[in-house]
């Protein structure tokens, strides 16, 4: 999702990073879960949006809404189209071709540590939404990380994917919720017993429920 001097090279990445994930049968994963634990009672009505949506994974867990989904990788929009899901090619950098307020639940699952700017996005998805965000971003600051690093070595998170642009931690990403007008209503953090205790040292990431202003 990050733009960059070589945009081709990027695409081709994220197409061959999908390919890869199809071949092998893209399923949820620890961050999905968590997610999906913050979901609140939609109506039948209820309009979905899913910024990065990849395969439309997450979405098809909802196949009686309205499902919306942007993404870089054609390969994974194809892939989401097949899927009866509203999915188009797009970069999160950019402001999203949609109107103020036109959805109810939004979410961004994965996706902000590939952007150049996690403030605009976040912004632009509190102004499409007239009910909730979802976010979930990884904790970079993950006690096997911080051992790594000490170690001299690459934490497999970033040596596995280049593209983060971005490094979280708990504190920056709440930071970066307020500023962006969205207020949070209930945390779940990804990862062992302990994340429940001290989840900036043992979440492997962070998933936040938002109000839309």
């Amino acid at each position: 999702m990050v733009q960059s001097a070589e945009p081709d090279r990027a695409a081709n990445d994220h197409d061959a990073l999908w390919q890869k994930r199809i071949a092998e049968g893209d399923r949820l994963n620890p961050s999905n879960a968590s997610v999906l634990r913050l979901v609140p009672d939609l109506s039948p009505s209820a309009a979905l949006f899913d910024a990065g949506c990849g395969t439309g994974l997450l979405l098809s867990h909802f196949p009686n809404h309205a499902r919306t989904g942007i993404d870089f990788s054609p390969v994974a929009v194809e892939t989401a189209q097949r899927h009866g899901i509203d999915a188009r090619v797009g970069n999160l950098n950019d402001p999203l071709p949609f109107k103020d307020r036109s959805f109810d639940l939004v979410f961004s699952v994965q996706v902000l540590q590939h952007v150049a700017d996690p403030l605009f996005v976040l912004r632009e998805l509190a102004r499409m939404s007239r009910g909730h965000v979802i976010l979930n971003v990884p904790n970079h600051a993950y006690w096997h990380f911080r051992i790594d690093l000490l170690m001299g070595r690459l934490p497999a998170v970033l040596a596995s994917h280049p593209a983060h642009a971005r490094l979280f931690t708990r504190t920056k990403i709440m930071e970066l919720i307020e500023q962006s007008g969205l207020r949070i209503e209930r945390e779940d953090d990804s990862g062992n017993g302990l994340a429940h205790y001290w989840p900036s040292l043992w979440a492997t990431g962070f998933s936040f429920r938002c109000r839309a202003p």
